[in-house]
């Protein structure tokens, strides 16, 4: 079994290796297709998630706090809460979209050949160059809100490389299972609301006594999350968290190869449920 999933992950890199270009530009349509008709356009793509950030922190920092300062790290709440919610949006909406990007494309499976190992990664590329931009409005909000960024703030591309492995293996996963079954769309898309509440997201795993805490790390999500913001608020090298750094990639290697095994075995049924 071990051999097919190491063949299987072969034969999905080389797939996209091979199509990068269709890749891309399939990307370029899911970003356009998704915001048409709208009169703002991919505006929405920034203004989703302002309006989101602005009422968790009015809920936390006025509703829950009565408006008495929250700081972490000596950062405002808003500054701390920024970095990880915009990681937060990027991973979600790569793994609710690109876990559908199969059944909503299901013409490029029934009706021609196309690369369909592709599909899942196109859908998280459209994400990732939103993405982009919210990484740059975000150092544009530290620096114009004079917070400021340090040197630790070169890691940032390296934790957006993780989101982006940890979103291209886990939609690839969730795309060979929701083609096989449209219930599984509806679970993931519930299971998600429940991650963002047992993730850090709007709180700190620094809170929570060590048994627990653990349990909360082990999640590849903090992992990412929490690097946004060692790099931007805390200011922390990746050099103080190389266990940490270790169990992620370790855990992204077994996840690949169970993606990768269960995608090429589903593969062969998709043309038949679609």
């Amino acid at each position: 079994m071990l051999k097919e999933a190491v063949d299987a992950t072969k034969d999905l890199a080389a797939v996209n290796y091979r199509n990068w270009k269709r890749t891309y530009a399939m990307a370029q349509v899911s970003l356009t297709k998704r915001y048409s008709g709208s009169a703002l356009g991919v505006a929405w793509a920034v203004i989703r998630p302002a309006i989101y950030i602005t009422a968790y922190w009015f809920a936390v920092s006025i509703g829950l706090r009565g408006g008495s300062s929250i700081s972490f790290g000596g950062a405002p709440y808003l500054i701390w809460l920024v970095p990880g919610n915009i990681a937060w949006f990027f991973m979600s909406d790569c793994l609710h979209g690109a876990g559908q990007s199969i059944r909503q494309n299901a013409q490029f499976v029934t009706k021609m050949r196309y690369p369909v190992a592709t599909l899942p990664v196109s859908e998280v590329l459209s994400h990732f160059l939103v993405h982009v931009v919210m990484v740059c409005l975000t150092l544009v909000l530290l620096l114009a809100s004079g917070f400021g960024l340090t040197l630790t703030a070169l890691e940032l591309p390296y934790y957006m490389l993780c989101g982006f492995v940890l979103s291209v293996v886990v939609s690839t996963l969730f795309s060979a299972l929701t083609a096989i079954s449209a219930d599984l769309g509806h679970l993931i898309k519930s299971v998600l609301s429940l991650l963002f509440w047992v993730t850090p997201v709007l709180w700190s795993a620094s809170k929570i006594s060590l048994p627990f805490r653990y349990l909360i790390l082990a999640n590849p999500l903090a992992y990412v999350i929490g690097g946004y913001r060692d790099s931007l608020v805390f200011h922390n090298w990746i050099t103080g968290s190389l266990n940490y750094t270790a169990y992620f990639w370790g855990l992204m290697a077994v996840l690949t190869l169970f993606a990768s095994f269960v995608f090429q075995k589903l593969a062969p049924e998709f043309a038949d449920v679609l």
